[in-house]
């Protein structure tokens, strides 16, 4: 919610899901946190990622 505030999530070979987060507040840290299929489906949905391929599976699934 900040203009100071960053996310980026990857998803590694192996399939997990993992989301950086930053600030460009002096004195923080970065974060690396590994989240689940529904949290990084949930992510791209609300970051405008919604033809990703994982989102697309979500939606014919019925899972959202």
């Amino acid at each position: 919610g900040s203009q100071w505030d960053h996310e980026t999530l990857y998803q590694t070979k192996s399939g997990r899901w993992v989301l950086h987060s930053w600030s460009q507040w002096q004195g923080s840290l970065d974060r690396w946190e590994e989240i689940d299929h529904a949290s990084a489906v949930t992510w791209m949905m609300k970051n405008n990622y919604g033809d990703h391929e994982s989102v697309q599976e979500a939606m014919a699934k019925r899972e959202l």
